[in-house]
């Protein structure tokens, strides 16, 4: 599931499918949370001609089946990817990432023929609101704020709390809740606003969209609130990697 290469500003670049290890090294060094998602199942790469990576995409289903009648009524957790991480390096050309976005949708829409919409949160640790949605075209469906916990240098949201050895999808809770539940007592608690994106895959699904579409928050609408940034590599002390052709 590979793009082919097209001109943005000065550059070529194509969105390639890369492994999932290589996608979780590359989030979990540049990410703002300082972790990957273990149970993503599609990793999309932004790549230039020169083979180098500028940026990296994971998807994944909902970390909460149920969440997906919260989207549309009746839809099975099958029909649902969550945009789980992204992170891009500076230096691109300018709109290359919604650029890498929209390519990214077209790309999934096109292997996971199921998949109906892509939901997608942004949360006041980063600080844009989810600039970079609203310039892809995403719906705003609303804010909600929800807790998370600090633990020896890494996030961990609040769902990961009480979760079981398996869900009802026979899914095991991953590693990262491992993590939480041995050091919990250990763990600070912060609360955050996230603001909730959606993007339909097809005509029926904007249709059965619920929620209000709502306009898009701005700078200066919230107050970011002070937090520790998650221990990990800063950014300009890491370089490109390059791909195999």
């Amino acid at each position: 599931m590979n793009d082919e290469y097209t001109q943005v500003g000065a550059r070529l670049y194509r969105v390639a499918t890369v492994a999932k290890r290589f996608a979780d090294r590359w989030i979990a060094e540049r990410h703002y949370s300082g972790s990957a998602v273990w149970a993503s199942h599609t990793h999309l790469a932004l790549v230039d001609s020169c083979s180098f990576v500028w940026g990296v995409m994971q998807f994944g289903p909902s970390m909460n089946p149920r969440a997906t009648s919260k989207v549309i009524d009746g839809m099975p957790p099958s029909g649902l990817a969550e945009l789980n991480r992204m992170a891009f390096v500076d230096g691109h050309e300018k709109n290359v990432v919604s650029w890498a976005i929209a390519r990214a949708m077209r790309m999934l829409k096109r292997g996971r023929p199921q998949l109906q919409v892509v939901q997608s949160f942004a949360d006041q640790r980063c600080g844009k609101l989810g600039a970079v949605y609203q310039a892809s075209n995403f719906i705003y469906l609303g804010s909600h704020v929800t807790a998370f916990y600090f633990l020896d240098g890494e996030w961990f949201h609040k769902s990961l709390l009480g979760r079981a050895s398996k869900d009802n999808r026979g899914w095991g809770s991953g590693p990262k809740a491992a993590r939480l539940a041995a050091g919990r007592d250990r763990a600070t608690k912060y609360e955050f606003r996230q603001f909730r994106y959606a993007y339909p895959l097809t005509p029926w699904a904007r249709r059965k969209l619920r929620g209000r579409e709502m306009p898009y928050p701005k700078a200066g609408d919230f107050e970011r609130p002070e937090f520790p940034t998650a221990m990990r590599r800063e950014e300009d002390e890491l370089p490109l990697f390059r791909i195999a052709r």
